[in-house]
This record gives structure tokens, C-alpha cells and sequence, in this order.
């Protein structure tokens, strides 16, 4: 660790911004934090570390981080940001920071206007020590030469996604909204919020950026999606009448994802990924060998057939594992199992994915014993994952936390309160004369209303003084009452005064003789004990029977005495009772004995008041339940145990005071935290993620949000990593010591062929990159890390699940041979009982109809001027056909098709059909819409139909790969073999005669005609 000590020369300024005002408040306030910059730098340990790119501080005092941004004119600092001090804080600490000293002082100020001329920020020091600190901090071991090239490559692809994804946003469809309304009211020339009412849903989440279609400059972003509603928070001042009342909406290339993969790349060049030898794995291809443990079983059943093994292996590999799943095979089972075996050893799992949906697919299939937290937007996340939410699980923690402790709360309700502060109401404290007030006999106000206790301690300490000088009244008058006596009748004075003196001789000869029979008895039972054995015990037997003698003439006398003593107090109670009764012959004498006795009466009321004080003290006090083993106040079990004079009653308030202190001030503890439970919400979502078995987040997610800001994990799980692009699946990866990725290659890449080869192209016309720079930037793009690995990978880092459960046997068996080489085997009885078809497996072929009527035709352009693909009407027609006879037999259905125009038509017919509703929208998309799910019934149309081959990116196979491998019990094709087996894409017309040839084998292979009139006589039918 290297520490450098600063001495500020002279008081620094700081200005808290309304930002941090916000954030803090209010658990702290920014006053508070710089106090406690002040209080450590006085003593020279105020730890910071300097951002000189950002000209920002960073202060650490004991709970936070704050960062100080340098004011323009270097004369202060504006506190921009605080958050409490995590373990990341920790480890930059230790790699070198400084220690400064400031004896005069942090002085906060409201506005840098208010900082006064001549205070400086001493940045110029500060720059000077951290230099020291940087030349004394260890170097970090440089990167070789091809891990530097890969990474500058890395940026080039960054870059790469940035332009083409600006150029899908700008290829993307307008979202259409019918109406729109103000949030709130509506406020001219000012930030708004507005609700738009969408035409058809469009798969908006939370936190995207929109722009307005014909509007560009007015910005914001999401901040809520309900259904059709969109509500959209603009980033700028938006006139209310700009935003026309229906219209368009745009999305926004986001910044973030390349922001955050940018990190990942420098997190590697910097040596910061928390796995050092995370580039040898992409770079190098070396992986260290390992053996798996036969003993390791999960908790459900996995086949052995890929689930099973990849289990295993994911439990043992040291650094990366690639999992391949083809379409039905247990992907989420498989990925299930080893969160938890693994959670069950005490790893740390992040589970991850490109989409919301694949994260939370996971999520739902976990069991309740693990703790599963889902970090990411609300509005995006679904199902179940939705309860695994952080902020569901602050929410039933902090409602458990008020559960639990509502029944001490409740019992320490009497003490919760601001203390007593005076005499109980209505009773007068104490004098030295005779005329008292009457006590009330019941507990008055004292401090705050609710405090029972305090009133109760209140009403015993007036209780125990108006006892005490009650006491010293009786005292008083009984004097003043002898001295008339002697005055008035001095014999019988005599007499008393004789009696009392004999009877306190007596008393006094009975307490001396008790003491020395006590010492006998103890001297003789010693000497007994010591007469049993032993060669002195003659001689003990000799002293035990002398002190015997002794001890029963001791006792002798104490008899005589006790008689005495008895005889004496019965002569001195009747000299008493014979003053007592001439008292009363004399007026003076008769006043004072009133008096006297008045004020014994009222001792003893006041000590009544006392015991029911006291009483009911010790009930509150037992029922606050102490802790175990703990004594809290005074120990009273009956009434023998109270006090007989005030001393001891005052020492007995003491005790009472001191124990309701304690509880009063666990009262004031207890209140305060449940009342910032509700208010700590930040500081609860950032130990819960801490302490989770299992975090899940999207990749991107796994950066932009705070909570994850400081976690490493001891295994990263990336689920579809075969759509994951390089960059992205980096943003995870740097996190974690280890890695499993599932995936499918096969199916999806990043991004599509035609995608890669138009931005490509861009790059060689303006010649932005070399030719050689721009294939490999092009095939980072187009093909995943997954995939570019899977075949480089030694055979104990990657393993294939190779039994599908989802689709009929006559489905799998051609994806199998189509896509994956014949290795996957199907388990699935394939019986659909499909009304029109005798297979599940079944293609309406439009090829015997007339080249005009099946034909293609462009999809025009829409809103935005660009292509929208290709639309068949014959196509429509049958599809709209099959869906009015199939929406009745099927739970739910899919429509696929590979272009937007032939989408949104064969919505519009469905929705003429089978009645508007968001189902239609929801079932029918593109093909990149249905990666990931499955359907009872799927029916995918070509659309393409030209009599010279052509078909356009449907030549990208692993697009049909998706296509036909998400029915369940039914799939239904419908195109133009003939155009389809002779396609120009030699790859394309091989995998086309493939499927003729396995649907004449298998399938049902059925001409447009003969469909069209079987659905024709379906559709007759009641």
C-alpha cells in the first residue's frame, strides 16, 4: 500500500450540489459529511484518491465515499456525489492513495459565490503528491503485444456496433401512437411527461431513449410501458403544443451498452478483470485442464445424454466452459442445476443473459431456499422474476423487519418518549412545615405524553419526597410535642425518658448477647467438625463440649435480657399511652399531636403511592424482556422487599431511574431504525445483492447499475452467448474468477450477415479501416465469442446437450440433420391431432398456383422512407385461413415470417379475423422476435416467390433454424417450393430440397389447393 500525507496549508471550502442534497437526505445530511472530513483531516487520516482527467476528489471518511469536483476557479470544491464505502473503495485504497491533513479545517458554503476571495483548494499540491503516488505505486505487468492488438481491435469493434446500431435504429419502423396526453398538468416551456398511447405494442422497456419521429431534437426516455401506454419523461424544455397529438416515436441508439463494453476492454487493459487470465481464454485459446467428481449430483433429475455431464463440468472447470444447447434440449434445467450446486457450496453466481427474457427464464425455475436477486427495470422484467425483483425483496424485508419487531417495540412502548422533566401533575414536591397538599395517588404528565414509564418514575420520586418530608415534618412535631411534655408534665417526661432509657439498655445487652451466642455456635460446630478423626481429635472433642458450656450460658442470658427488654417496652408503651391520653388535657400539647399524626398519615399515603410506583415500574421493566441473563432494575418479588425508610426508597428510585435509562434509550434506538428502514432502501438493496446467492442481471445490466458497481463472482453463467456479441459478453466476463456460456451458434448470431456486410462495405468506400482490419472487425461482429470458441476448445471445455424435448419427432429429426449434424436425438411422442394435417410436420406448398398469384411483391417503404422487405398476398391469405380454423384447437400459436411488411399485413388481416386485440400483435413478428420462445402451433411463411431464385436473407440459415424449431405439438410452412429448392444460395437450396425431400418422407406435404378446401369445409362446420 502506498500512502502519501498531505498537509493542507490552509481551510478548505466545499459546496454541496443539489444533487447530493437529494441523494442523501435523509439518512445524512452534507453537513454532516464534512464534519467528519473536517474531524479526520484535523488529525491527519482523511484517506482520498485524485481523478486529475475529472479534476474530482475522492474522500473516504468512515460510512462514505464523496466525490469533490474542483470549482472553476480552483477555490473550492462542489460535493457532487456520496455513497456509503464498499469493498471496491477498499482495494483502490490499498493500490495507493493519499492521507490528508487540514488543521484549519472543511468549511461548508451554500453557493461557490459565498466562498470567500483568497480560500484555495491547494489542487496543485494535491496534483503534486499524487504524481508520488502514482511513481511509488507498483506497475501493473504489461500486456503482451497480441493482447494489446486484440484489445485496440476490441475498440474498433465497439465502434463498429455503435454505427451499425444507429443504423438499425434508423432502419427501424416509426411506433405509432394514436393519442397522447399529459402525465401531469400540462406546463408550457418546460420539462413534461407525457403519455402516449401506442397504435400496436412495440417492445419499449423502461430507460430507452426516444426521440419524437419528425422531431429529432426532442428528446427523453421511457419511464414506464403499460400495455399500449408508454409515459415518456423529455430531457429538455418541450412546448406542449409541439408534440402533435398523434405522431411517432423513434428509438435512440443508447450509449450505455457501448460505454459499458468500453470498461470491460479497459478493465482488461489495466489488469482490473477480476480473472487476470480472462484474454488468454479469447486470445490464446489455452484453458487449464481439469477432472470432473462423479460424487457431484444435482438436485433434479438432468439425462445424461449433455445435461448431466455439463453439470459436472460446470461445477469443475477452472476458468470456461461452452455449453451448447440446441433448440428444446434443457438449456434453463441444465443452467438451473448449477446455480445451485453452486450457491450451495458458497459461490457467488451471476446469471446473465442479452435479453430480460432469458434472465428471468432462468430466475423462475430456482428454487425458494436460494436467494435470488433480479437487478435490471422493473417494467422489462417478467413472471415470477418480477418477485425476485431487489427492490420486492427491500420491500417484504423491510415489512418482515417491522414484523419482527413490532412485539419489542410494543414492549418498549411505555419507555419511548423525550424523559420526565419534573413532578407528576398535581403534586406538590415536598416542605418542612405541616401543611402539605393531599397526594393525587395517580401518575401525572412528565415529558412526552407517551411516556408511560417517565410519567410512572416521576410519580414515584414525588411520591418518595412527599414520604420523606413527611418523615422529617413527623420528626419535627414529635420533638416539639416532648419538649411541651416535659414543659407541661415533667414526671411523667421523667418517667418516659427512665423507660425508654431501660428499654434501649435492654435492646442494647440483647443485640451484644446475640453477637456472641452467633460466635459460639460457629466455634462449636468447628470444633465438632474436627473431633470426628485425626490425631487431635480428643482434644477437639474436649473444646467442643467447653464451648458448649459457653454457648448455653450465653443463651441463658439472652433469655433473661429478651425478658427484660420485653418488660422494659411494656412499662415504656404505658408511660406513652398515659402522655397520650394527658396530652389531650392541654391545648398546645393537643395541637402538636394533630399535627404529628397528620403527618404520619401522610407518610404513609406517599408511601402507598410509592409501592404502586414501584410496582408498576417492575412490571414495564420485566415485560421490556432484557436480555438474557441481564438484571434490569431493583430485584422486588414481595412486598418484604420494599424499602421501610426514605433512604432506602431513594435508593430504590436510583435503581428505577437508571433501568428505565436503559430501556428509554433502546426505545429511542429501536424507533429511529424502524422508522429509517423505510428510508434506507439504497443501503438494503446493496447488502442484499451483496449477501444473494444469486444475482441476475443482463449483461449490459451488470454495469449500469450501482448495486453491482463492486461485486465479483466467483462464477458468471451466460445464457443464448451464441447471440451475445464479443463486447458485450465481456461486460459480465470481467467480473467473474470463472465462466460457463450456453448457447446455440446455430441459431442467431449478434448480428445478421446482411447487417455486417452493409456497414462493412460503408467502412471500405471510405476507406476507415484496411481491407484485412475490416474482415476480422466484421467477423467479430458476425460471429459470437461462442462461436468463434466452441470449435477451438479443447474437448473437456465444451459439451452439447443432445436430446430435444420440445418439438414432434418429425421436426427434430430434420433440425437435427439440417443444422446439427444428425447429433441431436428427440424425445417426444410427436402426436399434434391437427385437424388439417396428418403430420406435425406439414408445408403448404403455393407452388401450384399461377406465378401471378403467388408471386412477391416490395413492401414499399414506410414512414421513415426506408425498404420494409417483401409482402405475398397468397401467403397472407392462407395464413389468415389456417389461423381461423387452428386458434380454435391450439393454446397458443405464432406466426413467423422473415419481413416487417408481410408482418404487419398478415396482422391486419388476423386482427379483421379473429378480432382486434394486443394477442394478434403479440403472436405475429420477424423471425429475430422468436428466438428463445416456443409455441403449441407455429406457422412460418417464406414469403419470397420469384421465378429466378431469389431469396434474400432467408439464405441465412440459422434464421430458419429458429424458425422451425419453436413448435410444440404443430408446424406449419407455407411458401413457394419451387422457388425455394432452386434458390441462386447454394447453402440455402441444399438445407430447401433437404426439407422437400424429409416432408415427402415424413411430413405432409400438401398443394395450396387442396388446404385451402379442406379449410373450407372446417370453416362451414359449426
Amino acid at each position: 500500500m502506498t500512502t502519501v500525507p498531505v498537509f493542507l496549508p490552509g481551510p478548505v471550502a466545499v459546496v454541496p450540489s443539489e444533487k447530493v442534497h437529494a441523494s442523501l437526505a435523509p439518512r445524512l445530511h452534507p453537513g454532516q459529511l464534512i464534519q467528519e472530513m473536517e474531524r479526520l483531516s484535523r488529525i491527519g487520516a482523511l484517506p482520498a484518491l485524485l481523478e486529475e482527467e475529472r479534476k474530482c476528489l475522492v474522500v473516504h471518511v468512515d460510512t462514505h465515499v464523496a466525490r469533490l469536483y474542483l470549482s472553476r476557479r480552483e477555490d473550492a470544491y462542489v460535493l457532487g456525489s456520496a455513497r456509503p464505502r464498499g469493498f471496491g473503495q477498499e482495494e483502490r485504497l490499498l493500490r495507493g492513495s493519499l492521507l490528508l491533513g487540514c488543521s484549519a479545517g472543511w468549511r461548508g458554503f451554500h453557493r461557490l459565490r459565498d466562498v470567500p476571495q483568497g480560500m484555495s483548494a491547494h489542487w496543485g499540491l494535491l496534483r503534486r503528491a499524487w504524481s508520488d503516488v502514482s511513481r511509488s505505486a507498483p506497475e501493473r505487468p504489461s500486456l503482451p503485444r497480441h493482447h494489446t492488438d486484440h484489445l485496440d481491435l476490441m475498440d474498433r469493434v465497439i465502434e463498429a456496433g455503435r454505427d451499425i446500431e444507429v443504423a438499425r435504429q434508423r432502419e427501424a419502423p416509426p411506433i405509432h401512437y394514436r393519442r397522447m396526453e399529459s402525465a401531469r398538468e400540462e406546463r408550457r416551456s418546460a420539462r413534461g411527461v407525457y403519455t402516449f398511447h401506442l397504435v400496436r405494442p412495440a417492445g419499449l422497456a423502461a430507460g430507452t431513449a426516444v426521440c419524437l419521429a419528425d422531431q429529432p431534437d426532442l428528446r427523453g426516455r421511457v419511464r414506464m410501458v403499460r400495455g399500449l401506454e408508454v409515459v415518456v419523461r423529455f430531457e429538455s424544455a418541450v412546448d406542449y403544443g409541439r408534440i402533435p397529438a398523434q405522431g411517432a416515436l423513434k428509438v435512440m441508439p443508447s450509449e450505455r451498452v457501448f460505454q459499458a463494453q468500453a470498461d470491460a476492454v479497459r478493465a482488461l487493459r489495466l489488469g482490473e478483470a477480476v480473472n487476470r487470465e480472462l484474454l488468454t481464454w479469447f486470445v490464446d485459446r489455452r484453458f487449464t485442464r481439469f477432472d470432473v467428481d462423479p460424487r457431484d449430483r444435482p438436485r433434479g433429475a438432468l439425462d445424461p445424454d449433455g445435461q448431466l455431464p455439463a453439470f459436472r463440468r460446470a461445477l469443475a472447470v477452472p476458468d470456461l466452459l461452452l455449453i451448447l444447447g440446441p433448440p428444446g434440449t434443457g438449456k434453463t434445467r441444465t443452467i438451473t442445476e448449477i446455480a445451485v450446486a453452486c450457491a450451495a457450496r458458497g459461490e457467488r453466481v451471476l446469471i446473465t443473459s442479452h435479453t430480460n427474457r432469458a434472465v428471468d427464464n432462468v430466475l423462475e425455475q430456482l428454487p425458494a431456499d436460494v436467494l435470488a436477486v433480479r437487478v435490471g427495470n422493473e417494467d422489462a422484467v417478467t413472471g415470477r422474476a418480477r418477485a425476485l425483483m431487489v427492490e420486492s425483496h427491500v420491500a417484504g424485508l423491510r415489512e418482515r423487519i417491522l414484523t419482527l419487531t413490532e412485539g419489542p417495540a410494543s414492549r418498549l412502548a411505555p419507555f419511548a418518549g423525550n424523559g420526565y422533566g419534573g413532578t407528576a401533575g398535581g403534586v406538590a414536591q415536598g416542605g418542612g412545615t405541616a401543611g402539605h397538599t393531599g397526594h393525587t395517588g395517580h401518575a401525572g404528565h412528565a415529558g412526552d405524553a407517551g411516556d408511560v414509564a417517565g410519567r410512572w418514575l416521576a410519580h414515584l420520586a414525588d411520591s418518595v419526597a412527599e414520604a420523606a418530608a413527611a418523615e422529617r415534618d413527623e420528626r419535627d412535631l414529635a420533638a416539639r410535642l416532648g419538649e411541651a411534655l416535659r414543659r407541661l408534665e415533667p414526671a411523667l417526661a421523667e418517667r418516659i425518658a427512665a423507660a425508654r432509657a431501660r428499654l434501649d439498655a435492654a435492646r442494647v445487652s440483647a443485640e451484644e448477647l446475640t453477637a456472641a451466642r452467633d460466635v459460639w455456635e460457629r466455634r462449636h460446630a468447628a470444633a465438632r467438625a474436627r473431633a470426628k478423626s485425626g490425631l487431635l481429635a480428643f482434644l477437639h472433642r474436649w473444646l467442643a463440649d467447653r464451648r458448649l458450656d459457653r454457648l448455653r450460658a450465653v443463651e441463658r442470658k439472652l433469655a433473661g435480657t429478651a425478658g427484660e427488654a420485653a418488660a422494659a417496652e411494656a412499662a415504656w408503651r404505658a408511660e406513652r399511652a398515659e402522655a397520650e391520653r394527658r396530652v389531650g388535657a392541654h391545648p398546645e400539647t393537643a395541637r402538636l399531636a394533630g399535627d404529628r399524626d397528620a403527618a404520619r398519615r401522610r407518610g404513609g399515603e406517599a408511601t402507598s403511592e410509592a409501592a404502586k410506583a414501584a410496582w408498576s415500574l417492575r412490571a414495564m421493566v420485566a415485560n421490556a424482556a432484557p436480555a438474557p441473563g441481564e438484571t434490569l432494575g431493583p430485584d422486588l418479588a414481595s412486598e418484604e422487599d420494599l424499602p421501610a425508610d426514605p433512604a432506602g426508597w431513594e435508593a430504590l428510585r436510583g435503581e428505577f431511574e437508571r433501568a428505565v435509562g436503559t430501556l428509554r434509550a433502546r426505545a429511542a434506538l429501536l424507533a429511529e431504525w424502524r422508522a429509517q428502514v423505510g428510508d434506507a432502501e439504497e443501503d438494503l438493496q446493496r447488502e442484499l445483492v451483496r449477501y444473494a446467492d444469486v444475482v441476475a442481471a443482463t449483461c449490459i445490466g451488470t454495469a449500469t447499475t450501482k448495486l453491482l458497481a463492486e461485486l465479483e463472482f466467483d462464477l458468471v453463467i451466460v445464457d443464448e452467448a451464441g447471440q451475445i456479441s464479443t463486447p458485450n459478453l465481456l461486460v459480465p466476463l470481467v467480473r467473474g474468477r470463472r465462466a460457463v456460456l450456453v448457447g446455440d451458434h446455430r441459431q442467431l448470431p449478434p448480428y445478421l450477415d446482411e447487417e455486417v456486410r452493409e456497414w462493412g462495405e460503408s467502412l471500405e468506400r471510405e476507406g476507415a479501416l484496411p481491407p484485412a482490419a475490416a474482415r476480422e472487425v466484421a467477423d467479430l461482429l458476425r460471429r459470437s465469442a461462442f462461436e468463434r470458441l466452441y470449435g477451438a476448445m479443447p474437448a473437456g471445455h465444451r459439451v452439447m446437450l443432445a436430446v430435444q424435448r420440445r418439438m414432434p419427432r418429425e421436426v427434430g429429426e430434420f433440425v437435427s440433420a439440417a443444422f446439427y449434424d444428425g447429433a441431436l436425438r428427440t424425445d417426444h411422442d410427436g402426436a399434434s391431432g391437427d385437424p388439417v394435417f396428418s403430420s406435425p410436420f406439414a408445408m403448404v406448398d403455393t407452388s401450384d398456383r399461377p406465378a401471378d398469384e403467388r408471386r412477391e411483391e416490395p413492401g414499399g417503404r414506410g414512414a421513415d422512407g426506408e425498404r420494409r422487405g417483401y409482402v405475398n398476398a397468397l401467403e397472407a391469405e392462407i395464413v389468415t385461413r389456417l389461423l381461423r380454423v387452428h386458434a380454435r384447437y391450439y393454446r397458443d400459436w405464432a406466426v413467423i415470417v422473415p419481413y416487417r411488411a408481410q408482418a404487419e399485413r398478415i396482422r391486419t388481416e388476423l386482427a379483421r379475423v379473429l378480432g382486434e386485440g394486443a394477442e394478434v400483435a403479440d403472436n405475429v413478428g420477424t423471425v429475430d422476435s422468436f428466438q428463445g420462445g416456443e409455441r403449441d402451433l407455429v406457422v412460418y411463411a417464406f414469403t419470397r416467390s420469384n421465378p429466378r431464385g431469389e431469396v434474400g436473407f432467408l439464405r441465412e440459415l440459422r434464421r430458419l433454424n429458429v424458425a422451425v424449431s419453436r413448435a410444440r405439438r404443430q408446424l406449419v410452412l407455407v411458401g413457394d417450393a419451387a422457388t425455394l429448392t432452386a434458390a441462386r444460395d447454394e447453402g440455402f437450396r441444399a438445407v430447401a430440397r433437404r426439407l422437400a425431400e424429409h416432408l415427402g418422407r415424413t411430413g405432409d406435404l400438401r398443394p395450396s389447393a387442396d388446404v385451402l378446401a379442406h379449410l373450407a369445409r372446417l370453416e362451414e362446420s359449426p
